[in-house]
């Protein structure tokens, strides 16, 4: 009945099929744990510099509603955000398998916002476009910015808008506290 499995043809389909079923395995463990919170564990996200909104230069702006995610992100100028699953060495906490201990860093230097990545497995992206681990980008109003799944929009408190065909000019501050969805 298993004489195939000594042919080195079936000890070949053998070691396949397994590495198969591990593989699988390692993916249904992946989306288990990513489903596991519930309203009784401690929230899987957390921003621990409690930093005044009214002084941020920008915002990232969440493009999903989730608990697994902090919703809006202030960012100042002359400070540095680290982004990251350890609690420990990250201003703001992603609580997610897929997300490196340290994913990235966002650096506000002067007016400017530069993203970097830290190494991370899953990658972060601006644009669709993933980043190499040695570069910094400079951020732009209404940039995508992902960290592996988590999707935020790169919004700066003060930016052009423009109305109908007017010129651009500079905005007030955005109430990012509305209901709109940017």
């Amino acid at each position: 009945m298993f004489d195939w499995m000594v042919t080195p043809g079936g000890a070949l389909l053998t070691i396949g099929l397994l590495l198969c079923l591990a593989g699988l395995s390692a993916v249904v463990i992946r989306q288990v744990r990513r489903r596991s919170f519930t309203g009784d564990d401690e929230l899987p996200t957390q921003i621990i510099a409690n930093e005044e909104e009214a002084d941020a230069a920008a915002f990232l702006i969440a493009l999903e509603t989730s608990l697994r995610m902090p919703q809006k992100v202030p960012l100042h100028a002359g400070r540095e955000i680290r982004l990251g699953r350890d609690r420990r060495s990250n201003t703001v906490t992603l609580n997610d398998i897929s997300i490196s201990r340290r994913h990235a860093t966002i650096s506000g230097r002067g007016e400017n916002f530069y993203l970097h990545d830290e190494g991370s497995r899953g990658g972060t992206f601006v644009n669709r476009r993933r980043l190499r681990h040695e570069h910094k980008v400079l951020l732009n109003h209404n940039d995508i910015i992902q960290f592996y799944t988590f999707t935020y929009q790169f919004v700066l408190s003060e930016a052009p808008t423009q109305v109908n065909d007017s010129e651009p000019t500079l905005s007030t501050r955005l109430d990012l506290d509305s209901d709109q969805h940017l």
